[in-house]
């Protein structure tokens, strides 16, 4: 994606606020001359320029499941970025499945990589995630440092306020009380779904 491309999205979303999706993932690397999608989404300002005038900084979705995005990267987006900011997201197309089973999905042909992440068959092309959004929580939590508050708003209030979904990604009167009882060690303890117990 060209610097003039990138302009032109930030420029057509203007005075809305961009999103972007499956940040760095099949885009452009950030770099340190040109304007890149990866450059705008890990600025949580932008620079006191003309150019930049009534722009937001957009809004941005991770996979946070070891295999999108390395470590260290994502550490960089919730060191730049604000929790209300940042979404985390799944990419989840199965999971506990055993590693090279392979199986369809939207009429693709894909296999679990023998490094447990969705592949497309036969080939090293990710192709999706089988980790629940639990689990990016746990990994926010315990590898990257996020409080455990800041990563709930990240994979809930977050992505439903982006969404402009006003029935569900917090606790409040008139919501759909939909929620996910955890352990201190973040393991599942109750799921309860329209305030009715579904497990646990």
């Amino acid at each position: 994606v060209s610097t003039q491309s990138t302009w032109g999205a930030v420029r057509v979303a203007h005075p809305q606020r961009l999103h972007l999706t499956h940040l760095f993932n099949v885009m452009a690397g950030f770099h340190h001359r040109q304007l890149t999608l990866p450059n705008f989404g890990l600025i949580d300002a932008f620079p006191k320029l003309p150019e930049f005038e009534g722009l937001q900084p957009p809004t941005v979705e991770i996979i946070n499941d070891g295999h999108h995005l390395h470590p260290m990267v994502v550490q960089a987006v919730v060191g730049a970025r604000r929790p209300c900011d940042v979404a985390l997201i799944s990419d989840c197309v199965t999971f506990g499945r055993p590693l090279g089973e392979r199986f369809e999905y939207d009429g693709r042909q894909m296999e679990i990589s023998p490094s447990g992440c969705v592949v497309l068959a036969g080939t090293s092309t990710l192709a999706g995630s089988c980790c629940t959004l639990l689990d990016m929580v746990r990994r926010a939590v315990h590898v990257n440092g996020v409080g455990l508050v800041a990563a709930a708003q990240m994979a809930c209030t977050t992505p439903a306020r982006i969404a402009g979904l006003t029935h569900v990604g917090s606790l409040e009167a008139g919501k759909k009380a939909n929620v996910t009882l955890l352990t201190p060690d973040l393991q599942v303890q109750a799921v309860y779904v329209d305030g009715i117990r579904v497990a646990g």
